[in-house]
């Protein structure tokens, strides 16, 4: 890093998303085991602060949310013939759907949609899409949790991020945001 903050290494590709230095790598003939490696650290190995200046409410709000409190509740939702679950089966195999069917018969799982664009990544593009935020009254099954984390945005193209909220269980629905800066008094806030 000092190095590179002295000016002394060249990055011609520091400012290049994944997704365009792989373009980048294939248009130069670069073999794909390199082009298509997953980059290290990568996104999984970071802690996000997602901030937001003002509440984001499209026309596919409502009926995302919908659909995601299905799959938070699909146990029940399959149990009571609700209308979404044949959604969530054509966009699911047999086995995710067995899976949906245990983990969400054996915990009390909320799922919000929160009114907020955050930029993500679905396959190898940029997008920018909703954040599912998950939450229980019951402590989180982090096995469980990375399996339906993947399920969600495969399900629900509007949603590119899946979050766990910590603390008490978030049963209501969020539409507005408190405007929110990243700050060092933010961040030391946080730490504590």
């Amino acid at each position: 890093r000092s190095m590179r903050n002295k000016g002394l290494v060249v990055e011609p590709l520091k400012d290049f998303h994944k997704d365009e230095v792989r373009i980048l790598g294939e248009s130069l003939g670069i073999p794909q085991d390199l082009v298509y490696r997953h980059p290290f650290p990568g996104p999984g190995l970071a802690i996000r602060v997602i901030c937001q200046d003002e509440a984001y409410i499209s026309d596919m709000f409502t009926q995302t949310n919908m659909i995601l409190g299905t799959i938070a509740t699909y146990y029940t939702c399959v149990q009571t013939g609700n209308a979404a679950v044949k959604l969530i089966q054509d966009c699911t195999s047999q086995l995710e759907q067995e899976f949906l069917l245990s983990f969400t018969g054996s915990i009390s799982l909320s799922a919000i949609l929160l009114p907020i664009y955050s930029v993500g990544v679905q396959g190898d593009s940029r997008t920018y899409s909703y954040v599912a935020a998950l939450s229980s009254d019951q402590p989180p099954v982090w096995t469980e949790l990375i399996v339906l984390a993947k399920l969600i945005p495969r399900i629900c193209h509007s949603i590119n991020r899946v979050v766990w909220v910590f603390g008490e269980c978030v049963r209501s629905h969020i539409t507005d945001v408190t405007p929110t800066h990243l700050t060092q008094q933010v961040l030391a806030t946080l730490r504590e």
